[in-house]
């Protein structure tokens, strides 16, 4: 999400990404804040790295791949959700092989 939110700023004039720039960090802080009053964080799984089976992460592309095969994160698709550090919802993620 933040490469598209840069991308569309880079597009428009330098007042109006101040404007929007703002509001954006206004609401990331509001979230932010929220999510931990409420024990609520995300795990940080990134593309790149090294892909493990025992991962809280569903690869929609797995069947693609051997047992074998070198596996990493290629992007992922949804986070995974944390409550108090247990897994409450698992990512999605599409694996590359290395």
């Amino acid at each position: 999400m933040a490469k598209l939110t840069n991308k569309m700023l880079s597009k428009i004039d330098l007042d109006e990404q101040r404007k929007y720039v703002g509001q954006l960090d206004w609401f990331n802080k509001k979230a932010s804040d929220f999510f931990q009053r409420k024990g609520i964080s995300f795990a940080n799984f990134q593309a790149g790295m090294p892909f493990d089976a025992g991962m809280p992460l569903n690869p929609i592309n797995i069947s693609s791949f051997n047992a074998e095969d070198d596996l990493y994160i290629e992007q992922l698709l949804e986070p995974v959700i944390l409550c108090e550090g247990k897994v409450v919802r698992r990512g999605a993620a599409i694996l590359g092989k290395k």
